[in-house]
């Protein structure tokens, strides 16, 4: 009974440590989330408000004051009292023990903390930007009074830079100045958002006076002083050169100076109203201009330096070039009498002729121009460049015809003397053969033989025409010589073969005591030369004596070559 007293008593310790544990820890809970609550930004709007108070706001930035003030008064009547019923209801459920109530109180109170500390910061965010909002429009017109004051200090010490564009630039001085009172009263009364957007329209408007001030006196200086002085030299170089007959087909030169002075009035009344874009892109055109002007005058006087002294010298180059297409035509025109011209020789010429032809006309045209004062020594000088490059082409070119076509006699004298060759050729290999003795030829031989001595006979004839085709002939005399090597090889192997199948029969008769069998080859072997088949019958006793006798086709062979004493074909 007393270990059961003691036990419960023991129990009783425990659970009371526990339960005293649990409120401890969330008395903690509460007492840090309290410390938290008291720091959710409250007290640093409230001062924000205060302050703002006594800046006397007016207009829209009072009305965005009173806005977030009134947002602030809400959310701390509602969600911030809320808090503080809620930090008391678990401070009292704590001591009550009821802790599920206080561990769900907390996770709710904890949110609505977070919550409200989120709002308080946008809405102190805000408050600090409207409370700003006087001291950094203080410091913009601060910034923009030093700029208008530096442009309206360069304006009046240097007002001779911007010649008639004062009155305007006063006039926007003027009502900048005045932009300044209205944005300063603005800022003063405390309409700081109304201050705030008046001061980036203002800040436009000094930005551009500035630039206006940056920009005017660089095109007006080109206005008063560049363009004249460039327009005066151009008018004086343009009459001089007048008076030397310079000619300027491109441009008429007076009428453009006079359009280019009206360019400079509308500019100047562009600028003056102070529209410095359209006198800016006007100014460009008329440098343009100027610059054309120069460019005309300037290819006139350099063409006339180019052109000077060429005039005797092209005379002549001419007068040569067109004398060799004389004599270039007269040989081409006897040539042709006799050969082929085959590479349009006297096209060429005549095509030559009618372009030097051409040529010699625009020439003096041009010399007659310079005569009567008349002349565009620009188009000149095109003119004798042109001819100078291509005489020299032509020269060339007729020098390479005339080169060409010389060799048509010396060529058909080595076609005649080529085939002359040729035919002495055909009349050895004639007596070869008949020195032979043979029984005949093969038929394939003949043909072959027959071949050639009509393409001879062909050669022969092309020749003999009133206009013969060297061109031609000299394909022909190659696919001639071709078929003369084969007919000489053809000769040389038939001549080989009966001079090798009477070696090998004398050889024969010296073995055939000794071989018997040697005599049936010999009797084959002349029946097949009386069949005019003289390979087949040096093959035949050459493979049979070789058979008896091994080695000795070799040593016939040797002393055949060896006493070989014709011409080879």
């Amino acid at each position: 009974m007393l270990w059961t007293v003691i036990g419960l008593f023991i129990l009783i310790l425990i659970v009371l440590g526990a339960v005293f544990g649990f409120r401890e820890y969330y008395k903690r809970q509460i007492h840090s989330l309290d410390t938290r609550a008291s720091t959710i930004g409250a007290e640093d709007i409230d001062k924000q408000i205060h302050t703002i108070k006594g800046l006397q706001l007016n207009g829209e930035s009072l009305k965005l004051f009173t806005r977030y003030q009134r947002e602030y008064q809400q959310l701390s009547e509602s969600d911030g009292a809320d808090i503080e019923t809620k930090l008391m209801e678990l401070d009292t459920a704590n001591a009550q023990m009821r802790f599920g109530t206080v561990r769900a109180g907390l996770k709710e109170t904890e949110d609505l903390v977070t919550r409200v500390r989120t709002q308080y910061g946008k809405i102190d965010l805000a408050l600090q930007g409207i409370y700003q909002a006087e001291e950094k429009n203080r410091k913009a017109l601060s910034k923009l009074r030093r700029t208008y004051d530096e442009t309206r200090k360069t304006l009046l010490a240097k007002n001779f830079a911007f010649g008639e564009s004062m009155p305007a630039l006063e006039d926007r001085l003027k009502d900048i100045g005045d932009e300044f009172d209205r944005v300063d009263k603005v800022n003063a009364s405390g309409d700081h958002q109304a201050a705030s957007d008046q001061i980036k329209t203002l800040t436009k408007h000094v930005g551009a006076l500035a630039d206006l001030c940056a920009k005017i006196p660089v095109q007006l200086s080109l206005l008063v002083k560049e363009f004249p002085d460039q327009l005066d030299e151009i008018r004086s170089g343009y009459q001089k050169l007048h008076a030397q007959h310079y000619n300027f087909p491109t441009m008429d030169i007076p009428e453009t100076i006079n359009q280019v002075r009206v360019g400079i009035a509308n500019s100047k009344t562009a600028l003056f109203g102070l529209n410095v874009e359209a006198s800016t892109k006007q100014n460009k055109d008329l440098a343009k201009t100027i610059d054309e002007l120069y460019g005309v005058m300037e290819t006139e006087m350099k063409a006339h330096a180019a052109i000077a002294g060429r005039d005797d010298r092209i005379t002549q180059f001419i007068a040569h070039a067109q004398r060799q297409n004389r004599i270039l035509m007269q040989e081409l025109d006897h040539l042709n009498q006799s050969y082929q011209l085959t590479h349009g020789e006297l096209d060429t010429a005549r095509d030559l002729k009618t372009e030097l032809s051409e040529m010699r006309i625009q020439h003096e045209s041009d010399l007659q121009d310079l005569t009567e004062n008349k002349a565009i020594y620009s188009m000149i000088q095109k003119h004798y460049d042109h001819a100078e490059g291509r005489l020299r082409e032509i020269e060339q070119k007729q020098a390479d015809i005339d080169k060409k076509v010389s060799g048509l006699k010396a060529g058909e004298k080595s076609a005649n003397e080529a085939l002359e060759g040729f035919a002495r050729d055909m009349r050895a290999i004639v007596r070869e053969i008949e020195n032979m003795s043979l029984p005949g030829v093969p038929q394939d031989f003949k043909d072959q033989f027959a071949h050639v001595q009509q393409v001879i006979k062909d050669i022969d004839s092309d020749l003999s025409k009133v206009k013969i085709n060297l061109d031609e002939i000299g394909e022909e005399l190659i696919g001639l010589q071709s078929d003369m090597d084969d007919l000489k090889q053809a000769a040389t192997e038939i001549i080989d073969a009966v001079g090798m199948t009477a070696q090998l029969l004398q050889a024969a008769n010296r073995y055939r005591d000794d071989h018997p069998e040697l005599k049936d080859a010999q009797i084959k072997a002349r029946a097949l030369y009386n069949q005019m088949q003289y390979q087949q019958a040096a093959d035949t006793i050459a493979a049979a004596l070789e058979t008896a006798v091994p080695g000795s086709y070799q040593k016939v062979e040797d002393a055949y070559l060896s006493d070989k004493t014709k011409a080879p074909l």
